[in-house]
């Protein structure tokens, strides 16, 4: 989502170390990747929009914060070390660490960061921060299914352009704003290039070593179909036929290029189109998703492997539980003969262990075909008012007699978009496990719409969960300390199956928590027109 109007004219009345007018403010805060200042004492005094949307925290929590406080501890010192070496004058290169959003969410980014030079001397830092969180978590999965597969089967810059335009020909009056746009655009990790009707005008020297080239002028004045690949070519053209007809086109796309040497790598670009006069002219953020191609066509085969492994083993183990289930059902009933009461507590512990593995499976099965996204949700106009009612109706005796207090705040008129019997199984087991580690105090379930979200709390007033096992608690099999009436350990899939469920619905789970006061779990889903297409 791009930064509100009035979100860039509040950011115009600031005035970061080496900012000087309301255009460096505006390309800053379109720039796709996030964008940070820091005075040189580490106090941060600016935030780009995509910092703030990447991390859920609105720029009030950032501003004033000192670089230091940011990083997860593990990587407070390294990324200490680099910022100190950047004020001293030194070029470190590019530093990866991690740092917790709101929601406990642990991100991953690659820093690039420059010291902010004036007449006096460092007036700060400026970096980029590029989110490479994807990349981090696609490379853990793929080096576990890697290992797993050995001997088991396992389980898975709109405002910068225009701003450039205007004041190419205004050096002399923005000769200082333009060396440090000139700062931002060579050290941008991304390729950018200027195109005016079709031909490259300018590029940075990421973009020259994307393609395989030593200079700039090895590339100025070339028409950028010469690094197109032939199966990419039509793509291009109708981009292009479209812009000359005035037509909107979307501005990132993948294609194939071609390096100079004719090797093929596959990019993802972004154009913002430039309104200068008669011309054509466009500023084009190349960025080379080779390895991501690679990594993604490797994932699904893995995944498909396992896919196929789960199908056989769920098949191989259904048919012996029932056979299990029938036989047992056949000797507590006498049809095989008199059964002696120590013998019908065995075959009784022997049925429930069968009921446990059937359900196991049931719900690992289910787990799959969400993940998966084999099936494609139902999406259906439904009222959130008896979508709460059914799933609190199972509880209410229950939460009586335990003592307990239970609040329902959901409007009458309030509607949501999806599968009615996912929704009601993802939003039973969260009210679930409020109800096993609730001991005393009330349950609270609530929903309102915040535009374009609906917005549904479980909030209770139980023992909580450590800070330290938040990012945890929605992996396969998780399962933390039991109940306080120890009535023992779920199977640990439960979170796991209504994280997958809202996902598939293009929302999210969101936690809040505290030891001994409780837990708030919030289910957030888009608007109908805001959801992810569920495939």
């Amino acid at each position: 989502m791009p930064p509100r109007e009035n979100d860039t004219d509040e950011l115009r009345g600031m005035h970061p170390p080496g900012i000087s007018s309301s255009w460096q403010i505006d390309f800053l805060e379109y720039f796709r990747d996030g964008v940070f200042i820091a005075a040189p004492d580490g106090t941060i005094r600016f935030v780009n929009h995509a910092i703030c949307e990447r991390s859920g925290r609105d720029r009030a929590w950032w501003i004033g914060r000192h670089l230091s406080e940011i990083p997860h501890p593990k990587d407070v010192e390294k990324a200490t070390d680099y910022f100190d070496a950047i004020l001293r004058g030194e070029s470190p290169t590019n530093l990866e660490i991690s740092y917790p959003a709101a929601g406990g969410k642990e991100l991953w980014v690659e820093l690039s960061a420059v010291a902010i030079r004036e007449e006096d001397g460092i007036a700060g830092v400026i970096g980029i921060s590029r989110d490479v969180t994807a990349r981090k978590l696609g490379e853990l999965l793929l080096q576990r299914h890697q290992e797993e597969l050995e001997d088991r089967v396992v389980e898975g810059t709109r405002a910068l352009a225009e701003e450039v335009g205007r004041h190419r020909d205004t050096a002399e009056s923005l000769a200082a704003s333009e060396d440090r746009y000139r700062m931002l655009f060579e050290n941008s990790i991304d390729g950018i290039a200027l195109l005016r009707d079709g031909v490259i005008e300018d590029a940075n020297d990421a973009m020259l070593a994307m393609i395989g080239l030593a200079s700039l002028d090895e590339i100025r004045g070339r028409r950028m179909q010469e690094f197109v690949h032939p199966d990419s070519l039509p793509l291009i053209e109708e981009r292009l036929r479209a812009r000359a007809r005035g037509e909107a086109t979307s501005r990132r796309f993948e294609f194939m290029g071609l390096r100079a040497d004719g090797e093929p790598r596959h990019f993802e670009a972004t154009t913002i189109t430039l309104s200068l006069g008669e011309h054509h002219d466009a500023l084009a953020t190349v960025r080379d998703v080779t390895g991501r191609k690679h990594a993604e066509a490797l994932l699904k085969r893995l995944l498909d492997r396992q896919r196929q492994a789960v199908d056989l083993v769920s098949h191989e183990a259904r048919n012996p539980l029932t056979a299990i289930k029938g036989y047992v059902e056949l000797l507590q009933a006498g049809t095989l003969g008199a059964v002696a009461d120590r013998q019908n507590e065995v075959l009784a512990r022997i049925a429930e262990n069968a009921d446990r593995l059937t359900k196991l499976l049931a719900a690992f099965l289910e787990l799959e075909r969400i993940e998966a996204r084999t099936q494609k949700a139902v999406r259906e106009r439904l009222s959130v008012a008896e979508l709460v009612d059914t799933v609190v109706g199972d509880y209410r005796l229950q939460i009586a007699e335990k003592g307990l207090e239970l609040v329902v705040d959901v409007p009458e008129a309030l509607v949501a978009h999806g599968d009615p019997e996912e929704l009601r199984e993802a939003l039973d087991i969260i009210v679930s496990n409020a109800y096993r580690f609730t001991s005393t105090g009330r349950i609270t379930v609530r929903a309102r719409r915040e535009d374009p979200a609906l917005l549904l709390d479980v909030i209770d007033e139980g023992r909580g969960i450590p800070e330290s096992e938040i990012p945890e608690i929605f992996g396969r099999f998780h399962q933390g300390q039991p109940p306080p009436d120890d009535s023992g350990r779920g199977m640990g899939l439960g979170l796991a199956l209504a994280k997958a469920i809202v996902e598939n619905h293009g929302g999210e789970i969101r936690v809040a928590s505290e030891v001994d006061k409780g837990s708030t779990f919030r289910i957030v889903l888009p608007d109908e027109h805001d959801a992810r297409p569920v495939t």
